[in-house]
């Protein structure tokens, strides 16, 4: 009966083996496809298109907290002044993890508290987060630069 048992053994850890390299190779091409999808959704985007798979490249809540006050998407205001660099929104839990990341004592941070805040970003460099901007003199207007570049407008809620 070991020796039944030791082969019985060996014989599932070895299925368990193929079964979880075909899974990989099956994941790696997923993810190939779904980069190339990223990749032409990204060119569409910046034509001005809206496909639905823009999702899957970044989600902007409709409002944040900045300074304990709430902003809300400003979608008719055109504001050009807000160029000047301020911060980062990002989702609330993630704060610990950009503060230690960013070591700057002088950046800014704005919060979705939903942490719904999503954004695939192939450097890394701001993945789940977006640049603010302000217009360098007050904070009633500010500017989010979306994953294509563009500003979007966020106001002073009421």
């Amino acid at each position: 009966m070991d020796n039944k048992n030791k082969i019985f053994r060996g014989l599932i850890l070895v299925v368990s083996f193929f079964a979880v390299s075909c899974s990989c190779k099956n994941n790696k091409e997923t993810k190939d496809n779904v980069s190339n999808t990223n990749n032409s959704t990204s060119s569409n985007t910046n034509d001005g298109s809206n496909s639905s798979e823009t999702m899957l490249v970044s989600s902007l809540p409709n409002s944040f907290t900045f300074q304990e006050k709430e902003y809300f998407i400003d979608r008719e205001n055109k504001d050009t002044s807000l160029v000047t660099f301020l911060g980062y929104l990002i989702n609330y839990n993630d704060l610990d993890k950009w503060k230690d990341y960013d070591n700057n004592p002088d950046l800014l941070y704005a919060f979705d508290y939903g942490n719904s805040l999503l954004r695939i970003d192939y450097e890394n460099k701001l993945s789940n987060r977006f640049e603010v901007f302000y217009n360098g003199k007050d904070y009633e207007k500010l500017a989010i630069k979306d994953f294509s570049n563009d500003f979007i407008i966020f106001s002073l809620g009421g």
